[in-house]
C-alpha cells in the first residue's frame, strides 16, 4: 500500500462555486522564504529539496522526485515557472493528450529556450519522426570545419539517407516556374559585405499533371551576381528529352577532360569553330 508523511486531501463542496465576477484560489502547499539579512558570508535557500535513495538491490524499486496529474480546467499547467522580475513572463511544462509542451511566454523577444549541454544532445523518437515550425534552423560553431551534417543510414540494404526539398504551395497544386528549393553557398567578400558564391536550384519546368517536367540550376557568382553555369531542363512535351546548357554568355570557356561521345551528331552555331590541338598546343587545327 501507499504511505504519506504528508498528505492534504482537499475538495471544495459543489454548493460552493465561485460567483460571476468573483475570483478564488486555492493552494495545496505553500512555501515563501524571504532573506531579509545583511549578509557577508555566502548564503542559499532552498524551497524543495527532494532526495530519494533505494538501498537495497533486491526487488523491483521504483523512485520518483516529483509526481504530478493535472486536469479538467480550461488550462492545464504541471509546472509553470515565473520570472521574479516580471510575473506575466513564465515558462511552463504541460503533459496532455497531445504529448509534453515546452512553453515560454515573454512580454518580448527574449523567451528563448536554451540546452546547454556539457555532452551530446540527443533526440529519439518511436515513431521514427522529428517535426519542427520555425523561420530557419541555425546551427554555428567556432571549430575548424564546423558544423557539420551528417545523416548516416544503418540499414542492411541498397537504400541511403536523402534530403528532400518540398514546396507544396499551401496545398494549392504548383505551376510553371515555382521554385522547389535551393541550396546556396554563401559568406563575406573582402570588405565584409554579405555575398552567395554560388547555388543550386530546382523548380518546376511544367506542371500540368502527367506533363510535369523539372529543371535544375547551379550557379556561381560572376561580377557580383549569380550567373547559371549549368542548366538542366526536361522538355514540356517530349518523353525522355532532357537538355543540358553550360556556361553563361559568348566569352565563356568549357574545358572537358578526356573524350566526347555524341550519339546523335553535333552542330556548331553563329561564328563558330572547331580547333584541335595537342597538349601545349604546339600543333594546333
Amino acid at each position: 500500500g501507499g504511505h504519506g508523511f504528508i498528505n492534504i486531501d482537499y475538495e471544495r463542496p459543489s454548493g460552493s462555486a465561485v460567483a460571476s465576477g468573483h475570483e478564488t484560489e486555492a493552494t495545496g502547499t505553500s512555501i515563501r522564504m524571504d532573506d531579509n539579512a545583511t549578509n557577508v558570508g555566502t548564503f542559499s535557500q532552498t524551497g524543495l529539496n527532494i532526495h530519494i535513495d533505494s538501498a537495497s538491490t533486491n526487488g523491483t524499486i521504483t523512485n520518483t522526485g516529483i509526481t504530478t496529474r493535472v486536469g479538467g480546467g480550461d488550462t492545464n499547467t504541471d509546472i509553470k515557472m515565473i520570472n521574479d522580475a516580471n510575473e506575466s513572463e513564465y515558462s511552463s511544462i504541460n503533459f496532455g493528450d497531445s504529448g509534453l509542451l515546452l512553453r515560454t511566454l515573454s512580454d518580448d523577444t527574449t523567451g528563448h529556450i536554451t540546452l546547454d549541454a556539457d555532452g551530446d544532445v540527443r533526440l529519439s523518437a518511436e515513431s521514427g519522426l522529428i517535426t519542427g515550425d520555425a523561420a530557419a534552423y541555425n546551427f554555428t560553431s567556432s571549430s575548424m570545419g564546423r558544423p557539420t551534417l551528417t545523416l548516416e543510414n544503418n540499414s542492411d540494404d541498397v537504400s541511403g539517407p536523402s534530403i528532400s526539398l518540398v514546396n507544396m504551395r499551401d496545398g494549392n497544386g504548383l505551376e510553371d516556374d515555382d521554385q522547389l528549393g535551393s541550396i546556396y553557398f554563401a559568406g563575406e567578400d573582402a570588405g565584409g559585405v554579405s555575398e552567395t558564391y554560388g547555388s543550386i536550384m530546382g523548380s518546376v519546368a511544367e506542371s500540368d499533371n502527367s506533363d510535369e517536367a523539372g529543371k535544375i540550376e547551379i550557379s556561381v557568382a560572376n561580377d557580383g551576381t549569380l550567373r547559371n553555369g549549368i542548366t538542366i531542363t526536361a522538355d514540356k512535351g517530349t518523353a525522355e528529352e532532357v537538355d543540358v546548357t553550360i556556361a553563361n554568355g559568348a566569352n565563356s570557356t568549357t574545358t572537358i577532360a578526356g573524350q566526347i561521345y555524341a550519339t546523335a551528331g553535333a552542330t556548331m552555331r553563329g561564328d563558330s569553330y572547331l580547333v584541335f590541338s595537342d597538349s601545349d598546343d604546339s600543333h594546333t587545327t
